[in-house]
């Protein structure tokens, strides 16, 4: 009989968890999510995958979406403080005492279907999701920001049954040995999460892997804002300032914002944010101002204790 008495043993428990089952089926979390009656079922979802960027871009499109008064949660990995850090409300990581309500009540589910199941019960990553969708449930926002685990076709973030709209940040050979052995086949993957009738934003991504992207886009019906194509973005040269400042065009129109991060790669992590909430917020009723753009870029760097420079993985 399993013991969890306070919030280190409920971590302890979900890290006990069987570490990988990657396997095309969604039959453990399912069977989870049902005897939970279905949590995921409750919240709406910005879903967010890629290489690279996924932390930087969920943690910027967070900030930016709460500008506009919105309530958003966020789903993410990996933690560089505590645990807590991965699920994540408007007032900060998931207190100790849901996190242990919670594992009380998934912990002899998760015991009954290791038994029940052929292929044993829920790994750690989704015992530690269902932990997440019965957190939002219970503690509504109007939008969680979800980052993928590994890739996207398969991952078990993909239960949701709806999302407003899908960020492809990048893609590049990561997890080969799951994913697959070239950038067209990992695209792929990545591409599982855009779903039908719904927008869907990317980064700049390599030629082999833009071609697949747009077209499951474009099978799925689903409107595309590329980086390099429907908007864009300059730096603009000259300040001596720690941090990065530039103009986005196109689709988006925004000039001289700063972003307190260092590097190409997190201006258009900045980009493809922006782009991102614009579109969420309209989706939402609201507007995402040039005001309120220029506001929450200092916010990143410890809002909830985390430091962004270490998320870029």
């Amino acid at each position: 009989m399993i013991t969890i008495e306070t919030a280190a043993d409920a971590i302890a428990y979900i890290h006990g968890r069987h570490k990988w089952k990657k396997t095309p089926s969604f039959a453990r979390i399912e069977a989870l999510l049902d005897r939970l009656d279905h949590p995921e079922r409750a919240s709406k979802f910005i879903h967010i995958t890629g290489t690279n960027g996924k932390g930087s871009t969920s943690k910027m499109i967070a900030q930016l979406l709460r500008q506009t008064g919105l309530t958003v949660g966020m789903f993410t990995s990996p933690f560089i403080m505590t645990f807590n850090e991965r699920v994540q409300g408007n007032d900060g990581n998931i207190p100790d005492a849901d996190l242990l309500a919670i594992m009380q009540r998934i912990a002899p589910i998760t015991e009954a279907l290791d038994q029940e199941l052929p292929d044993g019960g829920p790994t750690e990553f989704e015992t530690l999701t269902a932990m997440m969708f019965v957190y939002f449930a219970e503690h509504p926002v109007d939008v969680v920001v979800l980052e993928v685990g590994v890739g996207g076709t398969w991952d078990t973030t993909e239960v949701i049954p709806d999302k407003l709209l899908s960020v492809i940040t990048t893609v590049g050979l990561d997890h080969m040995q799951v994913l697959g052995d070239s950038l067209a086949e990992i695209a792929t993957q990545k591409a599982g999460i855009i779903q039908r009738q719904r927008p869907v934003v990317t980064g700049r991504l390599p030629e082999e892997a833009r071609q697949v992207v747009t077209t499951v886009a474009h099978a799925a019906g689903a409107t595309i804002f590329e980086l390099g194509h429907e908007f864009e973005v300059a730096m603009v040269p000259g300040d001596t300032e720690w941090g990065e400042r530039f103009n986005l065009s196109g689709t988006v129109t925004q000039q001289n914002v700063f972003v307190d991060l260092m590097g190409d790669y997190q201006i258009e992590n900045a980009a493809v944010a922006i782009q991102a909430a614009t579109l969420a917020a309209q989706l939402l009723g609201r507007e995402l101002t040039p005001e309120m753009v220029e506001r929450p870029w200092r916010l990143l760097l410890g809002r909830f204790g985390l430091n962004v420079y270490q998320t870029h993985h």
